[in-house]
C-alpha cells in the first residue's frame, strides 16, 4: 500500500467513512484503480497523462510495473537516454485478435514475440537485423540410415529459424523420415534444427521450436531414414528467420 492510500484508509477508520464506491473520490481511483482524465484534447498537443520521477532512472530500474496479484506482467524499464526497454511476461495462452484489431505477446515455450492482426492466428515476428526466408526444391530419396546430402544453404549472419519453417518429407513404403541441418564449418549437427515424418506419403512438417543458426557459414541438408529399409523422400523446404 503506498503512502497516499495508507493516509486516506486513516482519516476513513478515523471518521467512518469509506468512499470507494463514490467514482469521483480519490478513493475510488486508489481501491479501483480507475481515473478518467479531464485534460483537454482537440489536437492541441496535449498528454493525458505523465508520470515523472523525481530521481534519475538507469537500466536497472523500473519505471512502470503492471501487476496480477503481486505478479509482474508488463514492465517498462530504464529511463536514462539509451536502455529504455518494454518486457512481456509469457503470453501464450493469450487468444487472437479481434477483427479489426492487432495483439502483440511473448511466447516463453517457442522464445518468440508473436501477433495476431484482423482475427487470423498467431505468427512469429521475424527477428531484427536479419530476416527473410529460403526456399528450396529438391526430388531426392536414400534408403536406410546413412545420410544423403542433398544441398547446401548459405546464412550469412547468424539467425533464428522460426517456427514457420518448413519441410515436405515422407516415405515410400513406412518408417521415418527425417531432415536435418549440419554446419558445414564445424561438422556438427545444428541442434533441433530437423523436421521428421513418420508413415507413407509426403507431409508438410514444421519446426517444433525456434532453432539458432550461430554464425555464418553454409548449412548442409541431410536426409536420413530410421531403419535399413526406410525410403526417405523430400521435395522441398522452406526456411523463415
Amino acid at each position: 500500500m503506498n503512502s497516499v492510500t495508507a493516509a486516506v484508509e486513516n482519516i476513513e477508520a478515523k471518521v467512518g467513512l469509506d468512499d470507494s464506491a463514490v467514482a469521483t473520490s480519490i478513493d475510488y481511483a486508489l481501491k479501483k484503480g480507475r481515473h478518467t482524465s479531464k485534460q483537454a484534447g482537440g489536437g492541441a498537443g496535449s498528454v493525458a497523462y505523465i508520470f515523472d520521477t523525481l530521481n534519475a532512472h538507469s537500466a536497472l530500474d523500473k519505471l512502470l510495473s503492471l501487476r496480477s496479484v503481486g505478479a509482474p506482467r508488463f514492465e517498462v524499464g530504464g529511463g536514462g537516454a539509451d536502455d529504455l526497454y518494454a518486457e512481456f511476461s509469457d503470453g501464450r495462452a493469450a487468444i487472437v485478435a479481434a477483427a479489426g484489431k492487432g495483439r502483440l505477446r511473448y511466447n516463453d515455450l517457442t522464445k518468440t514475440f508473436q501477433t495476431s492482426v484482423d482475427g487470423i492466428g498467431w505468427s512469429d515476428v521475424a527477428s531484427a537485423g536479419y530476416n527473410g526466408f529460403r526456399d528450396l526444391a529438391f526430388n531426392d530419396s536414400v534408403t536406410g540410415v546413412t545420410a544423403l546430402l542433398v544441398g547446401s544453404v548459405f546464412f550469412r549472419a547468424a539467425a533464428t529459424l522460426l517456427t514457420a519453417s518448413r519441410a515436405m518429407i515422407g516415405t515410400q513404403a513406412g518408417g521415418t523420415a527425417t531432415l536435418r541441418l549440419r554446419r558445414f564449418g564445424t561438422g556438427v549437427l545444428v541442434p533441433g534444427g530437423e523436421w521428421s515424418a513418420s508413415g507413407v506419403g509426403l507431409q508438410s512438417v514444421t519446426l517444433g521450436a525456434p532453432v539458432a543458426l550461430p554464425a555464418a557459414d553454409w548449412y548442409d541438408i541431410e536426409l536420413v531414414g530410421d531403419a535399413a529399409l526406410t525410403i526417405s523422400l523430400v521435395k522441398g523446404l522452406y526456411l523463415e528467420f
